[in-house]
């Protein structure tokens, strides 16, 4: 039995290959997903040659012909057929920011630079053989710094996202209920946010959770927001809390900013809107204007026939990222 079983999707790593060699004479298999669609459509297929091994599947297969080699096999087990009293999970809220003057200005000058940076290493690199890793590397390292900058200006815990946060919060304190926000980002995301958050709040009401802190730490984050009534706000990283945590004293879930794995972020979710939750969940979605922020949100909302059409419509988008449309987020016209 291959519980999370999405971490075989590229059926090239090492990590995919031995455990198809140590399962391959077993009599019976089993592939556990909450998210069997992580990066590509063609990532359930290394999950389905793992249950079939005397099968090996054309990579130019069509999403019907995919549909219609999963459907024998596959078990979907939805929430709400397993769980019939779990409350509601409204559908995320998109509230958009414009960036501050001082964001604004950063946000232009580093998008300059860094469009000039990524035409440099294609011109260095353009026909190596790892041509398109370095330049998805690259381009990827450019977001990030994009994406803080959306969060806060440089040397600055102020911005229109923070600001629009902490009323949120007051509310939602003041109505003696929890919530859980998530960021991509450590220093430019939970630490700038907890910053904020101890201006209006107890340092007592406020936990974090990210790969900073060792076991322990992290042990008694969640301990202390599921167990006690003075602790409010937990903030987490994406990276370290999307998976395997129980957070369902809270009852509200904002994202400070986006993941473009959708996957993720339909995990992170679920730490909230699971087996315990009492309450209706709310989910915010936090963007700015004219930015890569948008330009991921559009992209993942692109995305919603082919899940639909391969698994079923309970499930919005999927990543699959390709370059052109990585060099589609800076606004960068590269011929690949």
């Amino acid at each position: 039995m291959l519980d999370e079983a999405h971490n075989i999707k590229n059926s090239e790593t090492l990590k995919s290959k031995a455990v198809k060699f140590i399962s391959k004479r077993a009599s019976y298999k089993w592939a556990l997903s909450e998210t069997p669609l992580q990066n590509h459509i063609l990532d359930i297929l290394s999950v389905y040659e793992f249950l079939n091994p005397e099968k090996r599947i054309d990579r130019k297969i069509s999403e019907d012909e995919i549909k219609d080699l999963i459907r024998p096999i596959m078990l979907r087990r939805l929430k709400r057929d397993i769980i019939r009293d779990l409350p509601e999970k409204l559908p995320p809220e998109v509230e958009r920011f414009e960036l501050s003057h001082l964001q604004k200005e950063y946000y232009e000058k580093l998008l300059s630079a860094e469009k000039r940076r990524i035409e440099g290493v294609f011109k260095k690199h353009r026909f190596e053989k790892n041509f398109s890793f370095i330049m998805k590397q690259n381009i990827i390292y450019s977001l990030q710094k994009l994406r803080q900058i959306c969060n806060f200006p440089p040397e600055s815990i102020s911005s229109p996202k923070s600001d629009r946060m902490l009323e949120m919060i007051k509310e939602i304190v003041d109505n003696d209920e929890k919530v859980v926000i998530f960021s991509n980002f450590v220093k430019e995301g939970v630490d700038k946010i907890v910053k904020n958050l101890r201006n209006v709040l107890p340092a007592d009401s406020i936990v974090t959770f990210h790969g900073g802190l060792n076991e322990s730490e992290r042990d008694n984050s969640v301990d202390r927001f599921m167990n006690d009534d003075r602790c409010k706000v937990f903030v987490g990283t994406l990276g370290s809390s999307s998976e395997g945590l129980t957070l369902t004293a809270g009852n509200y879930v904002i994202f400070f900013e986006l993941h473009w794995n959708p996957a993720k972020m339909w995990q992170a979710e679920d730490r909230v809107h699971r087996i315990g939750q009492k309450n209706r969940v709310n989910i915010y979605y936090f963007i700015t204007k004219g930015t890569v922020e948008e330009r991921i949100i559009q992209r993942l909302s692109q995305k919603k026939r082919i899940i639909e059409n391969i698994i079923d419509s309970d499930i919005d988008e999927i990543e699959s990222i390709t370059l052109e449309e990585l060099l589609d987020f800076i606004d960068l016209k590269i011929s690949v």
